[in-house]
């Protein structure tokens, strides 16, 4: 008996040639900023940090018709974070815990008209 190779039933699509398909219509143009962050590590697993970032992010549009303007503004946040870690290895822990917090106040963002608060 003759091994047969299986039946191709997936075929990558290809563009014709020349063109370039995309799925983004805007993608960052240009982004100029500064930070600080200050932080206290109260133990070798736990830490706080306080921090404020500044900028301009410009988004360029890429492709398609103009149906969102091109948009460019300030940015301005301020964050307040915390961790915690008690596991037991980093690379395979086994048992322990983990805490991750995240604040951010942000004080302007484009086309945000009022301040708002995001946290994760």
């Amino acid at each position: 008996m003759v091994a047969q190779a299986a039946p191709i039933h997936y075929r990558p699509v290809r563009a014709a040639r020349g063109r370039r398909w995309r799925s983004t219509v805007a993608e960052s143009g240009k982004r100029l900023a500064g930070a600080f962050n200050l932080g206290c590590q109260f133990n070798p697993a736990s830490e706080i940090r306080l921090g404020y970032e500044t900028g301009f992010l410009e988004l360029l549009r890429q492709v398609g018709s103009p149906v969102f303007p091109s948009t460019g503004d300030r940015l301005g946040d301020t964050t307040l974070s915390y961790r915690l870690n008690l596991l037991d290895d980093p690379v395979v822990p086994r048992y322990g815990e983990y805490l991750e917090w995240h604040f951010s106040w942000f004080d302007s963002y484009l086309g945000s008209k009022n301040a708002f608060p995001s946290t994760r």
